[in-house]
């Protein structure tokens, strides 16, 4: 997600919300994926990992704790800023853009973690190719978003209190822009056939 996406606008806002909850350890087990990526992940620990689209940094502290040496970034000038009060110096992060050239050299990490941030970025093309390049050979990259399904049963399904999707049709075939409400922000999202999430 850009620093010029109306997703990087909505983050901005709520970079404080999101801080706050993220010292409440029940929150974060509870509707955060850290145990899949734990399960997923290698061993990080003396390794250099990129947290990419970092947010308030949940996921770079984590990956702090079992020892790698974390860089995250994020295009939320708030987030990054909270991700730095909350990680006291056990992390590096800096303000980027997903959807840019990266400000890292060739083969400067082991893994390269993006976490819930793809389903903001039309084109993932450019994003994977940028991955590649950072990544070291042999390294890992570890990401997750929506899976394709759900992202188009949400239009008529979805309960309003969760976040509601503003859409009336949808074309399996095709990468679609939406907006999704959560409470009162919008966020606008791509849903993508699986071909579209494999094939970058």
């Amino acid at each position: 997600m850009g620093a010029d996406d109306p997703a990087h606008e909505t983050y901005e806002e709520l970079a404080d919300g999101l801080a706050e909850r993220a010292g409440n350890r029940a929150v974060r087990e509870a509707h955060g994926e850290w145990g899949a990526v734990a399960e997923l992940l290698p061993p990080v620990d003396g390794r250099r990992v990129l947290d990419a689209a970092c947010g308030t940094g949940a996921v770079a502290r984590r990956l702090a704790d079992r020892g790698a040496e974390v860089i995250g970034f994020d295009a939320s000038a708030r987030s990054v800023a909270a991700a730095r009060r909350l990680a006291a110096g056990e992390s590096d992060y800096l303000r980027a853009d997903l959807t840019a050239p990266l400000p890292f050299g060739p083969s400067s990490f082991d893994a390269v973690t993006c976490l819930l941030a793809l389903e903001h970025v039309a084109d993932w093309r450019s994003v994977c190719a940028e991955f590649a390049r950072v990544l070291r050979p042999g390294g890992t990259l570890l990401l997750s978003t929506d899976h394709p399904f759900t992202t188009y049963h949400v239009i008529d399904n979805e309960p309003s209190d969760v976040g509601s999707a503003t859409a009336t049709a949808a074309d399996y075939g095709a990468v679609e822009r939406y907006v999704r409400e959560w409470g009162d922000a919008e966020m606008p999202c791509y849903r993508r056939p699986l071909e579209e999430v494999l094939a970058p």
